[in-house]
């Protein structure tokens, strides 16, 4: 299942607002890109430093002992629903390997986190897109950006509440962050 997730992860394309963060970069003396997706659209795009909060499928890891698993996965096509596939074991311990990424009740990587809050903490401007800024910790940042006074833009398609010192764009990710780059840049 794993493989063939990873697959279906690979054969995403960026789409119109992973190429616009990644032009932003070009007018912008210091862009940190921070996200909760686990793929790696954002460097496909072309943006580099990008900060996983919730890790990448991209890093399987041991279970057990945290040690990256760097041989390859299999690649067997898949079993008939209903039977079960032996995860591959760690080559340091013989743990079994899972995704790399957080999964619900753990821990964001203290590493990430720790660059993601001090990003927010040092910019004058902080962009959210597409979230609904209501899953913690990383509903935090936003709050971290306005408390050093830095301005505070959420573009999302669906409208949600915000305080009178945030800004909302209704729209998607794609053409909202497209048309923005164009405006401001071009």
């Amino acid at each position: 299942w794993y493989e063939w997730r990873r697959r279906k992860v690979t054969q995403a394309q960026p789409n119109g607002a992973h190429h616009a963060i990644a032009q932003l970069a070009n007018y912008v003396p210091k862009l940190t890109v921070i996200t909760q997706n686990v793929d790696d659209l954002h460097e496909r795009a072309g943006s580099t430093a990008v900060t996983h909060l919730h890790g990448s499928v991209h890093s399987p890891r041991c279970i057990d002992c945290g040690a990256a698993y760097e041989a390859l996965l299999p690649s067997e096509p898949l079993p008939e629903a209903g039977i079960r596939i032996e995860p591959p074991r760690c080559t340091r311990c013989n743990g079994h390997v899972r995704p790399g990424v957080v999964w619900f009740g753990e821990m964001l990587p203290d590493d990430a986190w720790a660059n993601a809050l001090n990003a927010a903490k040092d910019c004058d401007m902080f962009i959210s897109i597409g979230t609904s800024g209501i899953v913690y910790p990383a509903a935090e940042l936003p709050f971290a950006a306005l408390a050093n006074r830095a301005t505070v833009l959420h573009i999302n398609p669906a409208r949600f509440a915000i305080s009178s010192q945030e800004l909302f764009l209704e729209g998607t990710a794609a053409l909202s962050m497209k048309s923005l780059v164009e405006r401001a840049f071009l």
